[in-house]
């Protein structure tokens, strides 16, 4: 169906990681593109990330609430979030090369409620390059998955602040991870589902 999710005109994508929907179906893109990437900065003219269609796959649109803020380094995880009847997102970002490694919260058009950089409890930065968050649908915290990095999980508050713990790490026993690349809500047992990619499994 090549007429379906084409791209808004100047789009230059280097790496598209994420896919989510909104309330109204509408579909949403993160993406990293090669103006603010970190390996080859300069190499583009595209500094979006975000990019939304109508249900029906028609009507591109970049996003642009964030700005580079948003943009840079390299953009990878989006988990949509309804709370208290409002609409966010939060976005992952692994970074690159150098420690641009930032945790935000957007509204559905990138607008930045928050955004922190820096790492967790890592015994060092190389051992950080979070991946994904895991929203479930109420409660206080939220969960950032290391996927890249330790293969530790953290969790957050909503506002953004770490609770000081972590779990899993690197291991094959149950637990432990090895690349926990992303992680969601399973409404069927109502819990979270980690995607423990490295060790063929979810946990």
């Amino acid at each position: 169906m090549p007429g379906l999710l084409k791209l808004p005109e100047g789009a230059q994508i280097r790496d598209a990681h994420g896919l989510e929907l909104d309330s109204k179906n509408n579909i949403y893109l993160t993406y990293g593109n090669w103006a603010t990437a970190i390996a080859k900065p300069n190499n583009g003219t595209d500094r979006n990330c975000l990019i939304r269609w109508d249900p029906d796959g028609t009507n591109g649109q970049f996003m642009t609430g964030g700005g580079d803020a948003l943009c840079s380094g390299l953009p990878h995880g989006i988990r949509h979030a309804v709370e208290d009847d409002k609409e966010y997102f939060y976005h992952a970002n692994v970074g690159g090369e150098i420690p641009d490694r930032k945790l935000t919260k957007t509204t559905l058009d990138g607008t930045i409620l928050w955004q922190i950089n820096g790492t967790f409890g890592q015994p060092a930065l190389k051992s950080y390059r979070p991946t994904w968050f895991g929203i479930p649908p109420s409660g206080p915290y939220v969960w950032l998955v290391d996927g890249y990095g330790s293969s530790n999980v953290y969790p957050f508050s909503r506002d953004g602040k770490w609770t000081g713990k972590t779990f899993g790490g690197t291991g094959t026993e149950h637990g432990k991870f090895h690349t926990c690349h992303a992680m969601t809500w399973d409404p069927r047992v109502k819990q979270m589902a980690v995607s423990d990619r490295a060790n063929h499994r979810v946990e």
